[in-house]
């Protein structure tokens, strides 16, 4: 069984790519997510790519591999030096599992403002602090003591739990 090949596309163009490489018979893997994201001041469900640019992907021998590096949103092959980037089935096998089973990516548990957290990754672990807001889907900004006084401190969301 042949290995999959991995593709760079251009810029927000994976679906594109993807469905002009599917025309020309080449099986195509494209990985999405689908995370809570605030839009507008609104918690909704987006989806996106798990690999944002690339695309995996078999080619038939039939298939000419400059009609697939010339395809519309495709940029290149992945290469190490002259050599295309390859990837084992058994890796996309794990990735399609891992992707259909966590259907739902999200920071559901979001402290509110004011409340006590403690910091579990990064320089500032085991530190406590006080959740002041959200910045972005994913960041927001900690109030941290230090000698005597409070510094607010941006950081991934992902790095916190509620502390006690």
């Amino acid at each position: 069984m042949t290995n999959w090949q991995v593709i760079y596309t251009k810029p927000k163009q994976e679906a594109r790519a993807s469905e002009h490489l599917g025309n020309q018979d080449v099986e195509v893997y494209f990985p999405k997510i689908t995370l809570e994201k605030i839009v507008r001041g609104e918690l909704k469900d987006t989806e996106e790519p798990l690999f944002p640019r690339y695309l995996f992907v078999k080619i038939p021998q039939h298939v000419s591999w400059t009609s697939v590096r010339s395809s519309r949103g495709v940029m290149d092959f992945v290469k190490f030096g002259s050599r295309i980037a390859e990837v084992q089935n058994e890796l996309i096998n794990t990735l399609e599992n891992a992707v259909s089973e966590n259907q739902k990516c999200s920071y559901g548990d979001v402290p509110e403002s004011g409340e006590k957290v403690l910091i579990t990754e990064g320089e500032f672990a085991g530190l406590e602090g006080v959740f002041q807001q959200r910045e972005s889907e994913s960041r927001c900004f900690v109030l941290l003591e230090f000698l005597g006084r409070y510094n607010r401190v941006k950081m991934e969301l992902s790095r916190l739990k509620k502390a006690g």
